[in-house]
């Protein structure tokens, strides 16, 4: 239950609110314009909330209020409520009074139970209690958001992602991928022409149907990030139970005894399997023998 320090509302000028909390927000600049619309026509029409630490306040809800009229002129001061919250009373509001009004995202959602468990040491358990949500929704908005890889995260709090391909990013392996992401954006001139929705651009440099990687397969910390998963491939050993549900075609060919349960073999035979769509597109009769060698050569790069 939500603690009110008192009845009366505060009258505080926008720079005296803190928002060290944003960091459990999507930034989404589109709504924030729209508030700004809102409030030049009808002004402040609910309370922001916020709470005290040390000397200073620091925002619980109202983000977008908060954001918008720091380009309004005519609205120099916010009207705010003060709330009586520790560090995990304040996140758990966070999500209660977003969830009341059904604005949470659950990439929010994520961001606010990776919090209470990593930072503040709560068990899964627990957050499950104070948020009121059954254990198995916490594991999961766990799990979500810690499978988002460092540069999606930063790219998704500064607007730069959209929650939508965030969302499809983390349902997908991250796998290796900084080294290879690292080097596509310096080198941008072999993609930079195809993926032209910025909020997309992460996304589609990982997963696009136009696999532009091709280009950059060469580059020594590309050549560096695959060997070395390859090596740990190698080392762990790969179980067919994990081959059968991402590799189907291998899984099929290990099991008769046609390939080794190799990583590298099993790369091979997927290169192969595309190059010899094009062969066949370009000379139905010719043998697959020189596959198997073209293959070999992409992957020695």
């Amino acid at each position: 239950m939500l603690r009110w320090a008192d009845n009366h509302l505060l009258d505080l000028k926008w720079e005296e609110i803190g928002e060290h909390y944003g960091r459990y927000r999507l930034h989404v600049p589109e709504a924030e314009r729209a508030m700004a619309r809102s409030l030049e026509r009808y002004g402040q029409l609910s309370p922001v909330v916020v709470c005290r630490r040390q000397d200073r306040y620091e925002l619980i809800d109202g983000f977008k209020r908060l954001g918008a009229v720091r380009g309004l002129a005519q609205i120099p001061r916010l009207s705010a409520r003060l709330m009586e919250a520790d560090e995990r009373t304040a996140k758990a509001a966070i999500y209660g009074l977003n969830r009341a009004g059904g604005r949470t995202r659950e990439l929010e959602e994520a961001w606010i139970i990776q919090a209470l468990v990593r930072e503040d040491g709560m068990s899964q358990v627990e957050v499950a209690e104070l948020l009121g949500r059954h254990k198995s929704w916490v594991c999961r908005r766990l799990a979500l958001i810690e499978r988002l890889g460092p540069k999606a995260k930063d790219e998704l709090r500064v607007g730069l992602l959209t929650p939508t391909a965030a969302r499809q990013i983390v349902r997908l392996p991250q796998g290796n991928q900084t080294e290879v992401l690292d080097a596509m954006r310096r080198d941008s001139k072999h993609w930079k022409a195809y993926y032209l929705d910025p909020g997309r651009e992460h996304l589609d440099l990982q997963y696009s149907l136009s696999d532009r990687i091709r280009y950059y397969w060469a580059t020594p910390e590309v050549s560096r990030a695959c060997a070395q998963l390859l090596h740990e491939l190698t080392t762990a050993g790969l179980p067919l139970t994990l081959v059968s549900q991402y590799l189907p075609i291998q899984y099929a060919a290990i099991r008769d005894g046609r390939l080794m349960n190799d990583p590298r073999q099993i790369v091979l035979d997927g290169v192969s399997q595309v190059l010899r769509q094009y062969a066949n597109a370009c000379n139905p009769a010719a043998p697959s023998r020189p596959i198997a060698r073209m293959a070999s050569a992409v992957t020695s790069i």
